[in-house]
């Protein structure tokens, strides 16, 4: 029976720029610093294995992977952000202290072809690794790159997958049934201790205690069932990972089918070009002043959260920073988002209705002026507003670069214009990719539009539950793509 799963941290549905950072792949444009290697790792069958990169300050970015040679692949890893070298050395002294590792030294090609053949290993037989898997992943390089070399890494004993899975790891079931499925009775070995058996003779009872804590992709049939007719979908929050995961299987891929869209490329091409490094645009943001005066106004305006007093004094310097730098869109911008703060609705549109005219191209006046028309319930004016244009790369061709910011800002409207005509599959699809990219301070907006989806979403997964609890072909049919 499946066990109650803790409410996940709400930094993991509103991830902060190291993790997009990663994520984005901007990690591996970074040269190797160091990778270190478990000294006895071909003896034990475990590797525990780090790989870091360098950053032009020096800092240090990277990645730290615990990967099981004998039978699942990758069983935990997790990332390190702009650190100083020094850390790894620290890691070191503790791996040795409390756990008795010691931690060597290896070439990438070594580290890589550890993790990648563990990783093919396991995948022969049905087994994917953990989760956070797919973020760390984007620390390596990819391994269809012709500059590895391959080496020859044994896996498995006696060329069978040999299980050693704690009894409370939450994945155990999950590694059992996929070597019943792939490997079958008699192709594989697994390994029971002392506190595999002491668990047998207490696992009815904790079973009860402990509803809904391993990972959903781990539960049986019987599991989906109790889950489904005890209610237990009633109690969950939209950002927990059990409701995250019944969409994804029950609502967003059968609709993504349904319409053929392929929602990797879809998402691979809305991400195109995504950068952290600042963009200079050639007719401004040349003049060292003119830059420190639209920073300076940006921290006030968007981290402050000034009131009334400060927003008027702010204004006159706007409009000097206009007269000064009368090609620079963004003090345009900044004196929109005044009054908007300043609740003065008429000269805010007055102001915008300028920038749209004098800055017909400027990427934040078209996003200023789709937010308007969605809050008049004009959304159908949205896509003549874009060209028909709806990711970054196609509205703006002749670009190959776009600061996350304004990435942000253009998928959170377009989030929002979705979920106005109900193309529920489509502002998901916006949706994830605000939350994976999402900077702190996250915007006001941004977060009301994330609300609002999550609600819908929520709905959505509510009532195949519900429908499920009530009909038995429904539940078969639900189950059935719960564990494919």
């Amino acid at each position: 029976m499946p066990t109650k799963n803790k409410k996940k941290d709400p930094s993991a549905s509103r991830p902060v720029s190291d993790k997009a950072y990663i994520q984005s792949g901007n990690a591996r444009k970074l040269s190797i610093h160091q990778c270190l290697v478990s000294k006895d790792w071909r003896e034990a069958g475990l590797a525990q294995v780090i790989v870091s990169r360098r950053h032009v300050t020096g800092n240090i970015t990277g990645g730290f992977y615990l990967v099981d040679l004998l039978c699942t692949g990758v069983k935990d890893s997790f990332f390190f952000f702009n650190q100083s070298p020094d850390m790894l050395t620290e890691l070191q002294k503790d791996f040795e202290v409390e756990q008795g590792v010691v931690m060597e030294t290896c070439d990438y090609v070594l580290a890589h072809n550890i993790i990648y053949s563990a990783l093919d290993f396991a995948g022969s037989y049905g087994i994917e690794p953990m989760q956070d898997f797919a973020t760390t992943k984007m620390i390596l390089e990819t391994d269809d790159d012709d500059r590895i070399e391959l080496m020859d890494i044994e896996c498995g004993k006696d060329g069978k997958p040999f299980l050693m899975a704690n009894p409370s790891d939450p994945r155990r079931s999950y590694y059992l049934r996929q070597l019943q499925q792939f490997a079958g009775e008699g192709g594989y070995e697994f390994f029971r201790d002392a506190e595999d058996f002491e668990n047998d003779a207490e696992e009815d009872e904790d079973d009860e205690d402990d509803f809904f804590r391993s990972e959903p992709e781990t539960w049986d049939k019987e599991d989906w069932e109790d889950f489904i007719l005890e209610g237990a979908g009633q109690h969950l929050e939209p950002d927990e990972e059990i409701m995250v995961y019944i969409y994804q299987k029950a609502v967003h891929i059968p609709e993504a089918a349904i319409r053929q869209l392929d929602t990797v490329e879809l998402m691979t091409r809305l991400t195109r070009g995504i950068t952290y490094e600042p963009i200079v645009d050639r007719t401004y943001g040349y003049d060292p002043e003119e830059n420190k005066e639209t920073e300076e106004m940006h921290l006030i305006l968007f981290r402050e959260k000034p009131e009334a007093r400060k927003l008027r004094s702010l204004i006159p310097r706007i409009l000097d920073g206009m007269q000064r730098w009368p090609n620079n869109p963004i003090f345009h911008n900044y004196l929109y988002n005044a009054y908007i703060l300043l609740k003065d609705k008429s000269k805010a549109e007055d102001v915008l209705l300028g920038i749209t005219e004098r800055f017909p191209d400027y990427l934040f006046g078209k996003i200023a002026y789709a937010q308007k028309l969605l809050q008049d319930d004009k959304a159908d004016k949205m896509p003549a507003l874009f060209g028909g244009h709806f990711d970054l790369s196609s509205l703006y061709p002749e670009r190959n670069s776009f600061h996350v910011s304004e990435f942000n800002t253009f998928t959170a409207i377009l989030c929002f214009y979705y979920l106005q005509i109900g193309d529920d599959l489509m502002a998901g699809i916006y949706g994830t990719l605000l939350k994976q990219w999402a900077v702190d301070p996250i915007p006001d907006f941004t977060t009301d539009v994330l609300n609002l989806l999550d609600l819908k979403l929520e709905m959505k997964v509510l009532r195949k539950l519900a429908e499920a609890s009530k009909d038995a072909v429904k539940r078969e049919e639900l189950i059935a793509l719960l564990m494919s």
